[in-house]
């Protein structure tokens, strides 16, 4: 049987920047400078990142996710292979786009989910907004249950999720 979590003041020193704004708490921004979390990445977006940088392959990864694409041989091959390349340049910008096509032109894509960095991402978001609810005076319970409302989850999960912060 687990052992709850208990939230103590030893978590509120790693809490790094204001969640001034409840709206952005849920976003979970993806951190790609931070290498607890881009180890998290699939080696396939690493290894795009290496041609496109990591905010770029992280803005293909959130426009696409989940989909197989194939990546156009150049800006403007045939009237579909422009689309196609609008398409990226719209998500990654027109530079990254053509380094992506001139390295993996032709190519068929599978874009990862990244689930396990998002999911790191929001735990790290999770406990930062509690940490900055407990810093502010709030009770442990009472940031946890306006943390459970304010990311939609109930306040078990909430507490979970702070267990596993990376």
């Amino acid at each position: 049987m687990s052992k709850p979590f208990t939230l103590t003041k030893a978590f509120v020193p790693f809490y790094h920047g204001g969640m001034e704004n409840t709206d952005s708490a849920t976003a979970a921004p993806f951190e790609y400078d931070d290498p607890a979390l881009w180890r998290l990445v699939p080696a396939s977006v690493r290894e795009i990142a290496k041609h496109i940088g990591r905010q770029g392959a992280i803005a293909l990864c959130t426009a696409f996710r989940g989909e197989n694409i194939t990546i156009p041989s150049r800006e403007n091959a045939n009237p579909r292979g422009a689309a196609k390349f609008q398409r990226l340049a719209d998500a990654i910008g027109e530079e990254a786009a053509r380094q992506l096509c001139a390295e993996y032109g032709g190519t068929r894509l599978a874009v990862p989910t990244m689930s396990a960095a998002k999911s790191a991402a929001r735990c790290r978001s999770i406990e930062r907004f509690v940490a900055a609810k407990v810093a502010e005076g709030a009770s442990q319970r009472d940031a946890i249950n306006e943390a459970a409302r304010v990311f939609e989850m109930t306040s078990r999960a909430i507490e979970n999720n702070l267990v596993k912060v990376v």
